[in-house]
């Protein structure tokens, strides 16, 4: 199954994790992307995989609302071109307080295999195309020059212990999520390249994110901690874990270019219908836990109305 909510979420997460600041000679288009993610979905407690979603996004984002009216992006693929679609709303980038009015989005369904996805988007220049009113040169434009692959060379896996604990979890616990460390391919760079480990978890009826926490230091790393009280008793969630390598570059106009490439893994489970009471102490503590994991999630995904 395709979740879209959570395609969107991620590769957003992408962009804002890591843009640039400063200022732009083409000031009304703030960043573009371009993102290639693989996603299975671990069907057991010894790492096997089922349901291959991969898929395609490309993203370019505006700093000011009205200013465009239609976004296009071409490349050298039998597909191009391909309009994008506008989605208003106001996202902050972490590191730069000048925030983006929306962008314009180009996202394919799911492929079942990267060999068949990779001959609809192959290599070389991705160019962006915002357009306003009945202008015949667009006003503001970009090439991302995609030349490498740089996924993660493993797919993330739950530990044995980690998958069982999580069916029929006790929401008022902590869980602990064990996983195989993030392992880069030959090509990974770390003087120029980044890697990123995500956890999400989302609301299996709804596709809201509930919870999220990353790490920008995923050297080593095998496990991240869902803290206790996030979740609803008796309720569906799945879980996404998200190896993450990205390019981040600019071009000549000084807009900030991002390639994100995602090897991403699904665990559906459902908590315990039933759970304890706590202690007032312990409610208190809980609490201000709630808070303190409010603090991340909020700023790397604030946008209007949420």
């Amino acid at each position: 199954m395709l979740r879209l909510a959570l395609l969107t979420r991620i590769t957003l997460l992408g962009a804002l994790a890591t843009a640039s600041g400063g200022g732009y000679a083409i000031a009304d288009l703030i960043t573009v992307d371009l993102g290639k993610s693989l996603q299975q979905t671990q069907t057991d407690a010894a790492g096997d995989m089922s349901n291959t979603v991969d898929y395609f996004a490309a993203r370019a984002f505006y700093q000011n609302a009205g200013d465009f009216d239609g976004g296009t992006l071409m490349w050298s693929g039998c597909m191009s071109p391909q309009p994008m679609t506008d989605t208003p709303g106001d996202y902050y980038f972490l590191n730069n307080p000048v925030p983006a009015a929306g962008y314009f989005i180009y996202q394919t369904g799911s492929y079942s295999s990267q060999s068949t996805l990779d001959a609809d988007f192959p290599m070389g220049a991705y160019t962006y195309n915002l357009t306003s009113g009945t202008m015949t040169t667009p006003p503001a434009s970009s090439t991302i020059g995609y030349a490498a692959d740089l996924y993660p060379a493993n797919t993330p896996v739950l530990t044995a212990a980690s998958f069982t604990a999580l069916q029929n979890l006790d929401a008022t616990q902590s869980a602990d999520v064990g996983f195989s460390p993030l392992l880069n391919n030959a090509a990974f760079d770390s003087s120029t390249d980044s890697s990123f480990v995500f956890l999400d978890v989302f609301n299996a009826s709804t596709n809201t994110d509930v919870y999220s926490t990353f790490s920008s230091t995923p050297a080593g790393l095998m496990d991240l901690t869902l803290p206790a009280y996030t979740l609803a008793p008796g309720t569906s969630y799945y879980l996404v874990l998200d190896f993450d390598n990205r390019i981040a570059g600019t071009d000549a106009n000084g807009v900030a270019q991002f390639q994100l490439f995602d090897n991403k893994t699904v665990v559906n489970f459902t908590t315990a219908s039933s759970v304890a009471t706590p202690e007032p102490a312990g409610f208190a503590l809980s609490a201000l836990g709630i808070l303190l994991i409010l603090g991340p999630a909020y700023f790397m995904r604030v946008r209007s109305g949420r």
